[in-house]
């Protein structure tokens, strides 16, 4: 017998073990600037550890360098908190849902170095 299990994500997660820094406004005029590491990719969002304390709906930049590729910067959503990832409950993973015009940028023509990660992709 054959069990099939069948994805409900439109755009598969690639694992990466990359790092990354993140700025995320708060309170006025106040940032947090931190470097992190990108767990995991797609074209609609991504996962991230971080130490900080961030919260779901905060706005979040998150600066890549790509081991081939120069450094691009993409916008979204934090989405969820997992707290439960670090035995030491020092890393949380970030749930981060990339902004519309960010998804639309990366399934463009437009060179952006990790679409080479998927290969030719048609909206």
């Amino acid at each position: 017998m054959t069990v099939v299990i069948r994805s409900q994500r439109a755009y598969p997660r690639i694992k990466l073990n990359w790092p990354v820094e993140y700025r995320i406004q708060v309170e006025g005029a106040q940032w947090i600037h931190e470097g992190a590491k990108m767990e995991d990719y797609s074209l609609s969002g991504a996962c991230i550890l971080a130490m900080s304390e961030l919260q779901p709906g905060m706005t979040i930049t998150v600066s890549i360098k790509p081991p081939s590729g120069e450094q691009i910067e993409l916008r979204g959503e934090i989405v969820r908190i997992d707290e439960s990832v670090d035995v030491g409950k020092m890393f949380k993973a970030v749930g981060v849902r990339w902004a519309l015009e960010v998804f639309n940028q990366l399934i463009s023509d437009s060179p952006v170095p990790l679409k080479d990660i998927y290969g030719s992709i048609t909206p």
